[in-house]
């Protein structure tokens, strides 16, 4: 490569860099973006999936669980995209970030048929938050669980090991691209995410299970289960990315 740049002049080295920097920059938005949406999209499904089990116990705590991880989620992703203006502010990758967002909103917009209104609105959420021209920090409060315990151990459960995204992103710098995913394969991945879930609910609340949070026997035992539910369920795929956004107990770092 640095034979390449020296049999042409100062000017052309300096294009030929600047593009060569640009395509790896962009990979990097790209990447972000879109696992970014894969993540957010696993869990509606996943939540989709947890309230459709326990529909005729619509306290369960594990719904109340999996709509936690939903905005914990929301929150990540807004704090990717802060940090994706904060980084990238040339005027190429500015076009590029928002040209990314409206591409996801479109997508997202098509999903909306697949849910109820109280995933709708946590799309419209996610829209409004993480996928404007101008992003700017914006954290959700979490729901008030009764028994299970959403402590900084969950949190550190959600966001996957440093080394998987760190191979990832040296891959696509040394690649200088990322392929875009369709629809249909966030939507595919998504279908999986979400029998893995099923699976994963049969085996840990087999239907003759009923919670009754009066009884403080089924209580401790859907306490116990709960905990191998969300040790399992956050096994499954790559829930979350990581990045470098500050909230008021959350802390990130995006890898660059």
């Amino acid at each position: 490569m640095q034979g390449y740049y020296q049999s042409r002049g100062p000017v052309q080295q300096q294009q030929i860099y600047e593009q060569q920097s640009f395509k790896e920059e962009q990979a990097l938005i790209q990447y972000y973006v879109y696992q970014d949406l894969q993540n957010f999209i696993n869990l509606l499904y996943s939540m989709k999936a947890i309230q459709q089990y326990f529909a005729n116990e619509p306290n369960h705590p594990a719904i109340t669980l999996s709509i936690n991880k939903v905005i914990l989620q929301l929150n990540i992703s807004n704090s990717i995209h802060y940090d994706l203006d904060k980084e990238h502010k040339g005027i190429q990758a500015q076009h590029c970030i928002i040209e990314e967002r409206y591409k996801v909103q479109n997508m997202l917009k098509s999903f909306y048929n697949e849910f109820g209104q109280g995933q709708q609105q946590l799309i419209n959420n996610y829209i409004q938050n993480s996928l404007q021209q101008k992003v700017s920090i914006k954290q959700l409060a979490l729901q008030q669980t009764q028994d299970f315990v959403f402590n900084q151990n969950l949190l550190n459960q959600l966001i996957p090991q440093v080394e998987v995204i760190e191979q990832q992103i040296q891959h696509i710098k040394q690649a200088k691209y990322y392929r875009i995913p369709d629809q249909q394969e966030i939507k595919n991945k998504a279908i999986d995410f979400q029998n893995q879930t099923k699976y994963k609910l049969q085996n840990i609340y087999p239907k003759t299970t009923q919670f009754n949070p009066t009884d403080v026997r089924v209580t401790q035992n859907m306490q116990q289960n709960g905990g191998s539910l969300i040790q399992n369920y956050n096994n499954i795929g790559d829930p979350n990315l990581t990045a470098s956004g500050k909230s008021n107990n959350q802390t990130y770092q995006k890898q660059y």
